[in-house]
């Protein structure tokens, strides 16, 4: 009978080794998300400014003809607002050749629909990024 609760002590020993293991394998994995988050907290938001705003600019460009002057003027301050968060963004991080070619773009008609394609692209490869 002595040898039966030594057995069952040994086994909970274990158990609790166990236990005390993956708590600590939970505890670190937690550790470097709360880094990531904040070390990339400022760029992700600001590269999903940036992603918004190319999202909006390029639906608005896709029926230019049915739009009104008033509204493609409108289009030109659409592209301010992305060039300024742009440059926001520039403090934050090393741009990449799509976002500065798109930041000295000089205005709406100097824009092409598959250019704003690929820097969505790479814009949200760049947000995946962070978090991988």
């Amino acid at each position: 009978m002595e040898v039966f609760f030594v057995g069952l002590s040994a086994i909970s020993t274990l158990a609790a080794a166990a236990a005390a293991w993956f708590s600590y394998q939970i505890s670190k994995d937690n550790f470097k998300f709360q880094k990531k988050v904040t070390n990339n907290q400022a760029t992700s938001y600001q590269l999903n400014n940036v992603l918004e705003l190319l999202i909006k600019l390029k639906f608005e460009l896709k029926d230019l003809t049915s739009l009104s002057d008033d509204e493609f003027l409108m289009l030109d301050l659409q592209l301010k607002e992305l060039k300024r968060q742009i440059n926001v963004l520039a403090h934050l991080v090393q741009l990449t050749p799509e976002l500065t070619k798109l930041w000295s773009t000089r205005d709406v008609a100097h824009l092409v629909e598959h250019e704003l394609e690929l820097v969505i692209k790479v814009t949200k490869s760049e947000i995946k990024a962070l978090w991988d």
